[in-house]
């Protein structure tokens, strides 16, 4: 009897054991890496193959060289989820976060490698820098009005030079009629651009109170002429409604929705809507919806080059500067390993050549 109970006893501590075995989750490997980010180029975003790159994604790639370590990223869709994941040790690393005192309460920063600041987006037609902005505007219509005006005058004024002088000067305005219209209407436009080359003259009284009156006229024209083009550029340059962040109580404005620029703007009077992305911001510059979109300088232009080329101009001065640092949990020893790689990665040229790829963006 004993010996039986012995052995029952035996056999259901290995099946408790089994089932116990069977409940747990399998075993993880303690040095990979989880790196959790949202899709923010040129930092962090997904490729054609849908594998994660940009400037932060790369600059990982190479410290984790360093270390020995490999990692996985998970996508999340906002930043305060991205921050509670990292401050509960979900994740291990953010690769991209601004150095801000906010951060900085619910996360580890580490050493920067990146200056930015923010910038603002608006349409590229309000700033006359659009592709179709500038052959749609009235003003362009009143310039061919001029234009059209001049060149009726300077062939007017040709005509009738050649019809007064053609019998008595043959040997400036003479010939067929098609030559002699052509010397004709060569001799006022030399006349009306004030060249005045010589080699035409007229020589009766009639072509010469032509001449007269076709100088004096020419002056007139050419001067509304440039009076017209000047007007046209001042009306395009005062039309736009953002000039920088002094503009923008009075405009409607838009920036990412839990970015810390919320509150931001608010202290400086500035009510802005908020956006699930900035594609969907900058979107709501081109349908009309919204003035202006503040976020990122780097991020605003790689974006802008991406998908709105042409649609929307980043203003070129960027404020409130500050530094893009990666995010790790408190206390985490990760942040002293990292800050030594980083230090070692960023005297290289291969990270001269990161920031020429990723940040070289022309508008």
């Amino acid at each position: 009897m004993p010996k039986r109970l012995a052995l029952l006893i035996f056999v259901a501590s290995c099946a408790l054991s089994s089932l116990a075995a069977f409940g747990q989750p399998p075993e993880t490997d303690a040095t990979r890496l989880v790196v959790g980010t949202i899709s923010m180029p040129p930092f962090a975003m997904k490729d054609a193959s849908g594998d994660w790159r940009g400037l932060s994604i790369d600059l990982l790639d190479m410290i984790s060289i360093e270390l020995g370590r490999e990692y996985e990223v998970r996508e999340f869709t906002e930043i305060k989820e991205l921050q509670r994941a990292v401050s509960t040790g979900e994740i291990d690393i953010i690769p991209a976060m601004a150095a801000t005192e906010e951060a900085e309460k619910v996360l580890d920063l580490t050493q920067p490698y990146y200056r930015s600041g923010y910038a603002i987006a608006v349409s590229a037609k309000d700033t006359g820098r659009g592709w179709t902005s500038f052959f749609r505007s009235q003003e362009l219509k009143q310039i061919f009005s001029v234009i059209a005006a001049l060149v009726l005058l300077w062939l007017l004024a040709g005509l009738a030079i050649w019809l007064v002088e053609r019998h008595r000067n043959k040997a400036m305005f003479g010939g067929d009629p098609i030559s002699g219209l052509g010397h004709g209407i060569w001799w006022a436009a030399v006349t009306m651009s004030t060249v005045g080359y010589g080699d035409k003259a007229p020589v009766t009284p009639a072509g010469r109170v032509i001449a007269i009156v076709w100088m004096f006229a020419s002056i007139v024209v050419v001067s509304s002429f440039t009076a017209s083009i000047s007007a046209s550029l001042t009306v395009q340059k005062l039309a736009t409604k953002v000039h920088g962040l002094q503009d923008l109580p009075d405009v409607s404005a838009g920036t990412l929705v839990d970015s810390n620029l919320v509150a931001w703007l608010r202290q400086r009077g500035i009510t802005a809507s908020t956006f699930p992305s900035i594609e969907e911001g900058l979107r709501a510059i081109v349908d009309d919806k919204i003035d202006a979109f503040v976020f990122d300088e780097a991020v605003l232009k790689s974006v802008t080059a991406r998908e709105f080329p042409g649609s929307i101009y980043v203003l070129p001065r960027s404020f409130e500067h500050y530094y893009v640092s990666m995010g790790v949990t408190n206390n985490s020893p990760l942040r002293e390993s990292i800050n030594r790689a980083m230090l070692k990665v960023m005297v290289t040229d291969d990270w001269n050549k990161l920031l020429l790829l990723h940040l070289a963006v022309k508008q």
